[in-house]
């Protein structure tokens, strides 16, 4: 079997890209925006929010239009930023019984 590569003629491609560390604004902004607290649409919103791409602010969408590689490149740089960040289910864990049941 032979595979020929072809370019995609509509990926997004930048020269410089600028992220920032996330806050809790854009992590609340981010799984408002994609309905999930993970996953490829949350990262994409999140590193929309919180990138730059040739000095321009994008939407979730057009991040999504960028070549999987640059973009899981992207995801891996922001998620090391979120490291650590708690779950709604590990908060919890934490939390006395008597905080859960009021």
């Amino acid at each position: 079997m032979k595979i020929n590569i072809v370019e995609n003629t509509k990926s997004m491609k930048f020269e410089n890209v600028e992220i920032r560390k996330p806050m809790v604004d854009d992590v609340t902004k981010a799984e408002r925006i994609s309905g999930q607290i993970e996953g490829m649409e949350f990262m994409a919103a999140l590193i929309s929010l919180t990138g730059k791409f040739d000095g321009k602010e994008l939407v979730p969408e057009d991040v999504a239009m960028m070549e999987a590689s640059d973009f899981l490149e992207l995801a891996i740089v922001v998620g090391k930023m979120l490291k650590g960040l708690p779950t709604v289910s590990s908060i919890s864990q934490e939390l006395p019984d008597s905080a859960l049941n009021q």
